[in-house]
């Protein structure tokens, strides 16, 4: 046994010699017990304690939906650190910060009375064309990490209509008219969230179309509220 352990160390030690563990963010390699990102790069995303109180983005939400409370802990900034974190998890599959990530969001509902008592976490959905380009929706992801270390169930409540259009070029007027009607509710799900508080996890939220379509749907179907937290949030 003891052998075995041996030897698996020894095999670490070699493939961290011949392959070294990088930061996610600077790339330069990871010392000691860093792990994912240099103490340099957390200080600097400010990913350390004592981390920010989450900041109210309701704003983003008044007139356009039934969303009750909406935080988010950074703001997104492009050429920033977190940026380029958020594009490389979104668009290059670079999984490895989902961890971190989910581990910031669990502490601020942990720390944030208005989020701690939500019965359910759920998420905006992914086009499916975006699903089969990247092989996950991120924000699924960072909210199963954030249910496992809240004990709060996640379930996976919509599902998209079909085709829509790319929002990334779209500006704020056209996003909530392309998604009007673009997302459905998992009927089976139905009996779960009534009169239910629900907390949307997502990773940044910009216009805050898709989490708006999402909390009239679940206004309609008997959710008691709606809540949101997200990782970031980016003003225009």
């Amino acid at each position: 046994m003891q052998v075995a352990k041996l030897n698996s160390q020894l095999l670490q030690a070699l493939l961290n010699h011949v392959f070294p563990k990088v930061c996610s963010c600077c790339e330069r390699p990871l010392k000691g017990v860093e792990n994912t990102l240099c103490l340099a790069c957390e200080i600097d995303l400010n990913f350390v304690e004592p981390l920010p109180l989450p900041k109210d983005i309701g704003q983003l939400f008044w007139g356009k939906s039934t969303i009750e409370q909406a935080f988010s802990l950074y703001e997104y900034r492009l050429g920033s650190k977190l940026q380029k974190l958020l594009h490389g998890l979104k668009y290059e599959g670079h999984k490895q910060m989902i961890p971190h990530f989910g581990q910031l969001l669990a502490n601020a509902i942990q720390s944030t009375p208005e989020l701690s008592l939500c019965d359910v976490i759920a998420f905006p959905p992914s086009s499916k064309k975006n699903r089969r380009k990247r092989g996950f929706n991120q924000a699924e992801e960072i909210a199963k990490v954030v249910s496992s270390l809240t004990d709060i169930p996640m379930l996976n409540l919509f599902a998209n209509r079909g085709k829509k259009k790319s929002q990334t070029e779209q500006n704020v007027y056209d996003r909530h008219e392309s998604l009007q009607h673009a997302f459905r509710l998992n009927l089976k799900f139905r009996s779960e969230i009534q009169g239910a508080t629900v907390l949307l996890i997502d990773d940044v939220v910009t216009t805050g179309a898709t989490l708006s379509e999402c909390s009239l749907l679940l206004e309609s179907s008997g959710v008691k509220e709606t809540k949101v937290l997200s990782l970031a949030y980016r003003l225009r």
